[in-house]
């Protein structure tokens, strides 16, 4: 039975939601610095997300090595090997 981690960090708690809030905020006559505060969201992150246009959702960890549809490919082509090495298996089992 999965256990409910608790979070040991504090890294990326903000959500997108806020990022947004904070983006308005800013765009009616807010400091960065303010907002930053008023929606609990790191200031440097602020200042890079509205820098950069990128209003996407916190990420962790490493980034992916292939995109999701680089993965679906692999994927099916793992399967197709597999169905033809079992079909292999059986004829070299049976000598024909």
């Amino acid at each position: 039975m999965p256990r409910n981690r608790q979070r040991t960090t504090t890294k990326a708690a903000w959500t997108e939601e806020n990022l947004q809030s904070a983006k308005i905020a800013i765009e009616r006559g807010s400091s960065i610095r303010k907002a930053a505060k008023q929606y609990n969201i790191p200031f440097s992150t602020l200042k890079d997300r509205l820098k950069n246009e990128d209003m996407s959702s916190p990420r962790l960890g490493r980034k992916p090595v292939f995109t999701q549809q680089q993965e679906t490919e692999i994927a099916e082509q793992v399967t197709g090997f597999a169905v033809l090495w079992t079909q292999y298996r059986r004829f070299a089992k049976t000598g024909l």
